[in-house]
């Protein structure tokens, strides 16, 4: 291989003899940048016969306490093994012992991400290939649901009631803790979503950030692993319902969250089809789920609309390394989804939801 220069974030030196003391790996290691990841910086670990691990670090520069923690990441996947299809965690290493920031480093899955359309030529070519992906996440997020949170230890106890509360709480604070710019669409979505939150009915493992480019998919469109757990917790499932609705777009929508969602391709399917097998695996009520359905909805493109005002803002102050893309396509993608949050709140379904009595901002 030529050699090549360590991508931003990556001391090459330490990082590389901290990977061999963990991996197997032949001649010259390189670090290559995985395109799409918005959050931690995650690389291939690259040697003479190709991608052997993945390593994952925070961003660069400052972001709030307990944002972007690889190391509650790992611990996350240690304590999924054998309940859940994740990749295993090889090592971790704190900040300071090679390099300026926590490393983790984890198991390389062959299967394929699907987050633009191009991605879906190579493996999944016709319509056939891709009616399993959907099914397959919902009985995936239905597995994961089942999940005792007791196998997270000392961490089973977060959150368990009022998760979507102390969600719009923290996701409002680390947006404005971090923002370069005023959104009132953002505001004006967090106080409308206080005010209706409904009173959460179970507790289980969440991911947090549940949606197609976060399941690595075998060539039959089964979850070969689901990935990207620094946003996990315990508290409502329902929140990874409609996360993984919020992000399946159809051919049909006026507004998506993604600029060009794979999902609209032919042989993907409906959002009420991922529903239904997410109910049937689950052996939830379903009538419950589809009548608090609208709010979840709204509320995860709410946070999305955060999380790209989060991003706009890091790359901004390039915090972000090398991406591909700038940071002006950023900020009108999240403030086209804070106003695509706002216009769900708007929809009958929503507005016929009552205020909480209790309802703290």
């Amino acid at each position: 291989m030529t050699q090549q220069p360590a991508p931003v974030g990556i001391d090459q030196g330490l990082v590389t003899a901290w990977v061999r003391d963990h991996v197997e790996v032949y001649g010259e290691v390189i670090f290559e940048r995985i395109a799409g990841g918005r959050s931690n910086l995650t690389f291939r670990v690259v040697d003479e016969r190709g991608p052997q691990a993945v390593l994952r670090r925070p961003p660069l520069g400052h972001h709030p306490k307990g944002a972007h923690d690889v190391m509650r990441e790992a611990r996350t996947l240690r304590a999924l093994r054998g309940h859940l299809a994740v990749p295993s965690v090889l090592a971790t290493a704190e900040p300071g012992e090679y390099g300026d920031s926590a490393l983790l480093l984890m198991e390389f899955l062959d299967g394929a991400i699907v987050r633009y359309p191009s991605d879906l030529s190579e493996r999944f070519p016709d319509e056939t290939s891709r009616a399993r992906i959907g099914p397959a996440m919902a009985e995936t997020l239905a597995s994961l649901h089942s999940v005792d949170p007791a196998v997270l230890g000392h961490e089973s106890g977060l959150s368990r009631e009022d998760h979507v509360v102390r969600q719009l709480r923290t996701w409002h604070r680390t947006w404005t803790a971090t923002q370069v710019r005023e959104s009132d669409a953002i505001d004006e979505g967090h106080a409308w979503l206080a005010a209706h939150a409904p009173h959460q009915r179970s507790t289980a493992i969440v991911h947090g950030d549940f949606r197609v480019d976060n399941c690595l998919l075998d060539r039959g469109g089964e979850v070969l692993g689901v990935l990207d757990w620094e946003l996990s917790t315990v508290g409502d499932p329902m929140t990874d319902v409609g996360q993984m609705l919020a992000y399946w777009a159809q051919k049909d929508d006026e507004t998506t969250i993604l600029n060009d969602p794979p999902t609209v391709a032919p042989g993907f399917s409906s959002r009420s089809q991922l529903l239904d097998a997410y109910v049937s695996a689950s052996g939830k009520d379903a009538d419950y789920i589809r009548s608090v359905l609208p709010y979840y909805v709204a509320f995860n493109v709410w946070k999305t609309a955060c999380i790209l005002e989060n991003v706009y803002s890091r790359m901004f102050r390039h915090e972000m390394g090398e991406t591909d893309r700038d940071p002006a396509s950023f900020g009108a993608q999240a403030h086209s989804v804070a106003a695509y949050a706002l216009d769900l709140m708007r929809v009958d379904e929503c507005r016929g939801l009552r205020p909480r009595l209790d309802a703290r901002r």
